[in-house]
């Protein structure tokens, strides 16, 4: 019942292991493997302390029970921890997870993350201070000469993917931001009109856009007089440089502002906020499946 509960409907690919056959230890062990497991998991562990030190019982609870115990569960961590508690910083397609903790029980193996998406790499961390002593254990038998041709992958790829969760949290961020609306979005007006409603509502014309600032007169660093006195009129030369040149912030709040375009400003609305130059957009396609792919920025 239990192999009927688990069996995959997908047999595993093939994988080429003509080094491991070639490797007489490798092969001695498989082939010799129920013989030599319990000497070297419970008899020696038992028999070593408790004939050169008299601790036989240290030998059955620290050295065999506790010592399996503490393995198996660091071995099922991997399985388990590595797939639920950390962060994905190089691609959440599937549920590996990259933690310190993790990486402590499980002997550098938390960083999961990279292991599934670089698999080829003998590394699971690769900045100096993440905790992998298997890395550690693997290159300082290379530089002792026991172990030959460790693979990487290549690091411009490994940046491709942490360049694209990046990106992703970025636009996770940014959908939570609230944008001016596109030009598409706001009506035309003509001069006249936009005189007219200025009478009413205190309407600035700036760049070719129309800009209601009721609320904002009194929040102006400037003052509320030199707002006020370019109510009705065209104010682009003064926001942008004649009067002050305002920062980055200041343009991107007075786009909030857009209530409107004037007729036969059309040259002047392809103006872009400092803020959407740097804005995240898809560009789809109709047969993308990918809803990410290709990221660009305007």
């Amino acid at each position: 019942m239990g192999w009927i509960i688990f069996r995959k409907e997908t047999p595993p690919g093939s994988t080429d292991i003509r080094d491991l056959k070639n490797n007489k230890l490798v092969m001695f062990q498989h082939r010799h493997y129920f013989k030599i497991f319990p000497w070297l998991a419970f008899v020696l562990p038992v028999v070593i302390p408790g004939y050169f030190w008299g601790d036989w019982a240290g030998g059955v609870y620290y050295a065999t029970l506790i010592r399996l115990t503490v393995v198996h569960h660091s071995i099922f961590c991997i399985n388990s921890l590595a797939h639920w508690l950390g962060e994905a910083p190089f691609d959440d397609k599937h549920t590996p997870r990259n933690h310190l903790f993790t990486a402590v029980v499980t002997m550098g193996e938390g960083y999961h993350n990279f292991h599934h998406q670089f698999p080829v790499d003998y590394r699971n961390a690769i900045k100096w201070y993440q905790y992998d002593p298997t890395k550690w254990f693997i290159r300082a038998s290379e530089l002792l000469g026991l172990s030959t041709n460790l693979q990487t992958f290549p690091e411009n790829e490994i940046k491709k993917g942490t360049l694209t969760m990046s990106l992703k949290k970025l636009r996770a961020e940014q959908d939570s931001i609230k944008w001016p609306l596109d030009s598409a979005d706001l009506p035309v007006v003509d001069w006249d009109t936009f005189q007219k409603e200025s009478e009413t509502t205190p309407l600035i014309l700036i760049n070719g856009y129309i800009h209601d600032i009721s609320g904002f007169e009194q929040k102006h660093p400037g003052g509320r007089t030199i707002l006020t006195r370019h109510v009705g009129k065209d104010a682009s030369s003064a926001f942008s440089g004649g009067v002050y040149g305002h920062s980055n912030a200041a343009h991107n709040l007075l786009a909030m502002m857009r209530v409107g375009i004037l007729d036969g400003g059309v040259e002047h609305v392809k103006y872009v906020t400092p803020a959407e130059r740097l804005r995240i957009v898809e560009q789809l396609k109709k047969d993308d499946v990918d809803p990410w792919s290709p990221i660009t920025a305007k």
